[in-house]
């Protein structure tokens, strides 16, 4: 049951490469386990460094955020680039058993070529996992990046019974995650269209609240008058095809007291969120 599998890596032009057929090619369990503790590993490294840099710098910020990111992506695929080519291993095939060898030549990927490859992770992660789903169609199991990059991961290192068990069980978790996250996006989350209508009523109840700011600073109290508000505006008509626009006609309300208010209604998106303002402090 755990002997190693009796297929072998072949190089494409049919050329003959005995080293090369001593090794079975990697399974999409092994691959999977793999390529979760590269990406994770880098990313917790790579994160925390640059979190505490900016946070020390105070230069923290939801743009440096996304600068972060973008950082890790680039140090990624360098890191791919580095340790994917000349028949050296990333941590985490190093840990598993496996490497990246060049399909035609049965040789160490170029630099060049192991670039491509990190570059084709990313690719995968964007498509939504797609370019992963090749492996299992295809008989050298091989995934969007192999393509990309004219590559083949093969297992370098026989394992024990327990190891099997341990790599399938762990592949099969990741796999499973990588499958619901897939789901979740398709058919669970919300879509861009749906998360619109819901900013778009949050920023309406927003307008409100302004309104009624300028009313307790005029009149020296709040109002549940919707109609007083619309006349503050400046543009009641446009206020009102507004309102129509981004909420429904039920569940609107505006609560008073003399020291705040509150103002709830309901999007116009497919679930009907509940959206509240109210000038409460924190």
């Amino acid at each position: 049951m755990f002997n190693q599998p009796q297929y072998y890596a072949q190089p494409e032009n049919g050329a003959p490469n005995q080293e090369r057929e001593a090794y079975p090619r990697a399974s999409i369990f092994e691959r999977a386990v793999a390529f979760a503790i590269d990406i994770l590993g880098l990313f917790v490294v790579i994160y925390i460094a640059g979190y505490i840099f900016i946070r020390k710098m105070g230069l923290f910020s939801s743009e440096n955020y996304w600068i972060l990111l973008l950082i890790f992506y680039l140090l990624f695929i360098l890191y791919c680039g580095i340790f994917q080519s000349g028949g050296r291993q990333t941590l985490g095939k190093f840990l598993v058993g496996l490497k990246v060898i060049d399909r035609k030549t049965g040789e160490g990927l170029s630099f060049k070529k192991a670039l491509l490859r990190g570059v084709g992770y990313f690719i995968n992660l964007f498509t939504m996992f797609i370019g992963f789903a090749l492996a299992l169609l295809n008989k050298r199991r091989l995934a969007l990046e192999d393509y990309i990059a004219g590559s083949e991961v093969i297992s370098v290192r026989e394992k024990t019974p327990n190891e099997y068990i341990a790599i399938a069980a762990l592949g099969t978790m990741i796999i499973g995650g990588i499958i619901f996250y897939v789901y979740y996006m398709f058919f669970m989350a919300p879509s861009a269209y749906q998360k619109e209508l819901v900013d778009n009523a949050r920023n309406q109840l927003n307008q409100l609240a302004y309104l009624e700011e300028v009313h307790k600073q005029h009149f020296g109290r709040y109002t549940s008058d919707l109609l007083r508000l619309a006349l503050i505006s400046g543009d009641p008509v446009q206020l009102q095809r507004d309102i129509q626009k981004n909420l429904r006609r039920r569940g609107f309300s505006i609560g008073i007291n003399p020291d705040g208010f509150q103002i709830s209604a309901i999007a116009k998106d497919r679930e009907e969120t509940i959206v509240t303002v109210n000038n409460k402090k924190e």
